[in-house]
C-alpha cells in the first residue's frame, strides 16, 4: 500500500493576501502543491514555476459534491 504524506504551511492570518501552502507526497514522491487563496486552488506540478491547474472554489465544491458517495 503506498504511503502518503502531506505538508501544510498555513499562514498565521486569515488568507486574504497569501496562500496557503499544501505539498502532497505518496511514497516519498512529490505529487504536487495545492496553493489555496481566497478566490481560488492553484495545482503545481512537482516542478512547475506556473499553476498546471486552477479551481474556483464553487467549482472545487461542484467538484466535490459531484464524487462523494
Amino acid at each position: 500500500m503506498a504511503e502518503s504524506s502531506i505538508k501544510v504551511q498555513l499562514p498565521a492570518f486569515t488568507l486574504s493576501h497569501s496562500d496557503a501552502s499544501i505539498e502532497i507526497r505518496s511514497d516519498g514522491k512529490k505529487l504536487g502543491t495545492a496553493c489555496l487563496s481566497k478566490g481560488r486552488i492553484d495545482w503545481y506540478a512537482p516542478k512547475a514555476k506556473y499553476p498546471t491547474a486552477t479551481i474556483s472554489w464553487p467549482e472545487f465544491v461542484e467538484m466535490l459534491n459531484k464524487y462523494k458517495n
